[in-house]
């Protein structure tokens, strides 16, 4: 029998195979999300303009691909001028886009077919090379009666104050549709706008989930809408800090499915509110769980630990896993007392540790850091779930057995950040990042003070397959004889074969011993690459 026979049958039945393949709505679904692009103002311009252009082409293939592929093509925007290009009445008046005469129901159905499809926006001034009129945003208010963007979930605006921005156009946006609002440098001059922006979404109950507010000049006015937003699941309020009060507080407490909680207190009339005041007006005498906060699994503040601590025992969440504090003034807390209640309250959750101390710039006094000991955070030793842990702006003397309690405390931990540390202090050597390398193979990011002083070798160690991706070494990055660089990269390269970059917590230095050690890696990883290839070439 001829097998020639059958090639036709087999091309046919290929073809269908692909057919099938390229029509099914789940797979379809994969391939465009693929070539589409999350938040185009998190990707750079070359990337947009070439995901938009094979999207075009995709819709244009067949009816089944162009309602999938235009989703995709129109779901985020960073202007709106593609839209406005819909409309016939839009055009351009010498070098100025202008919007004049009359727009037909019929223009406004073609303009909603792909406005209903846009889901983030970013809203920012026009770039220069795009001149529109500023009446063109009057006039599409003064035409619509419907939200301009019908479907819009997450709205973003980078920088409210900047010059010559129409910020009264945010009020196109409203619409109950959206869950997510961003809004950075902010200036008391939007304090009205951002508060009758919140009032107006609370009215058309928007179900909020997340609000990001940052810079200064909003009031405790319009800061209290926040607590209404009952949906609420994620909040950042940073540089607001004189207006947010006991009230504000509880009133965020009382939100039924807050997650995720970041608060600058910076100049707050809290930072001097004690225990007493926190828990004031309470019938439980300050108990566990007073506060609210009930669903909360991560919590960042900035303010002083003396509030930290006040605030902790007195919120009800029981599955903290990230918590991470700043503070400028340190007062006389005890900071092992914290880190024991913090530990006794969520030691089975918590898988996030950051604290950090930073300086007012001021008096010599305030510019040193507090001294801390191993003693004060040997309580976080016992969070055995622990992935990252941060401590910066402190004094903290190490010795290698130190950094040995850590690495068999916290075998999973995925970055380590230990605070800087100037010659003339106890820090962990080398043998230190040999314990590291064979006990915690989680570890990513390793941020450690090193004497490398006295450093002539590693002990003997089988080959290492550790993926730690950054060393920074938390040290000066003083000058170093080549031959001593050589074999302390040597040394790191064997520990860690896959390193990506090695630095100084100082900034890099001309001769520095780390500037050099990352060359030196670099150049044992591609001997290694080399050697690695020529086998495989030769068997």
């Amino acid at each position: 029998m001829n097998p020639a026979a059958y090639a036709p049958s087999l091309a046919i039945s290929r073809e269908n195979a692909a057919t099938a393949v390229l029509t099914n709505p789940d797979i379809l679904e994969l391939i465009l999300e693929d070539l589409a692009v999350g938040y185009v103002w998190e990707v750079v311009p070359e990337a947009v303009v070439e995901s938009r252009r094979v999207l075009a082409a995709a819709a244009l293939t067949c009816r089944a691909w162009m309602e999938p592929a235009l989703d995709r093509l129109w779901r985020s925007l960073d202007k709106l001028f593609p839209l406005f290009r819909l409309l016939p009445a839009f055009y351009r008046s010498d070098t100025t886009f202008v919007l004049r005469g009359r727009v037909s129901e019929e223009d406004w159905g073609r303009f909603d077919w792909y406005a209903g499809r846009v889901k983030s926006f970013c809203y920012t001034r026009d770039p220069d090379s795009l001149d529109i009129a500023m009446h063109v945003y009057f006039r599409i208010a003064q035409l619509r009666r419907q939200p301009l963007l019908p479907a819009l979930r997450h709205l973003r605006c980078p920088h409210i104050s900047q010059d010559d921005f129409l910020i009264s156009s945010i009020c196109l946006f409203l619409t109950p549709s959206l869950k997510v609002l961003d809004f950075e440098k902010i200036t008391g001059v939007e304090d009205k706008l951002i508060g009758t922006f919140l009032h107006t979404l609370l009215c058309e109950e928007a179900r909020i989930e997340r609000v990001m507010l940052v810079g200064e000049g909003l009031t405790k006015d319009t800061l209290g809408y926040l607590g209404l937003c009952r949906s609420l699941r994620s909040l950042v309020v940073t540089g607001m800090g004189r207006y947010v009060d006991l009230e504000i507080v509880r009133s965020l407490g009382r939100i039924p499915q807050l997650e995720e909680l970041e608060l600058d207190l910076e100049e707050s009339g809290l930072l001097n509110a004690t225990e007493s005041d926190v828990v004031a007006n309470s019938s439980h005498g300050g108990a566990e769980g007073e506060l609210g906060y009930r669903e909360l699994t991560s919590l960042e503040f900035i303010a002083p630990l003396s509030f930290v601590k006040t605030f902790v025992m007195q919120i009800g969440a029981t599955q903290l896993r990230h918590i991470g504090f700043e503070s400028s003034l340190e007062g006389t807390v005890d900071r092992r007392d914290l880190l024991v209640g913090i530990v006794r309250r969520w030691k089975d959750s918590l898988t996030f540790i950051r604290m950090v101390h930073h300086s007012d710039g001021g008096s010599e006094d305030e510019s040193t850091p507090p001294g801390i000991t191993m003693d004060t955070i040997s309580p976080l030793l016992r969070l055995s779930k622990l992935t990252h842990f941060e401590l910066e702006g402190y004094s903290l003397e190490l010795r290698d057995a130190n950094v040995t309690q850590m690495a068999q405390a916290w075998p999973q931990i995925h970055t380590l950040h230990l605070p800087y540390m100037d010659s003339g202090t106890q820090r962990p050597t080398v043998a230190s990042l040999q314990t590291l390398s064979l006990s915690c193979m989680e570890l990513r990011h390793l941020t450690i003070p090193l004497d490398t002083n006295d450093f002539l070798a590693v002990a003997e160690a089988p080959i290492s397959l550790h993926r730690l991706h950054m060393l920074t070494a938390a040290t000066p990055d003083e000058p170093w004889e080549l031959w001593r660089s050589m074999r302390l990269a040597r040394a790191v390269d064997h520990l860690f074969p896959f390193l990506a970059k090695v630095v100084s917590s100082s900034g890099e230095r001309e001769g520095g011993r780390w500037s050099q050690a990352h060359h030196l890696v670099k150049m044992c990883q591609s001997v290694r690459t080399e050697a690695m290839e020529l086998y495989r070439r030769n068997t």
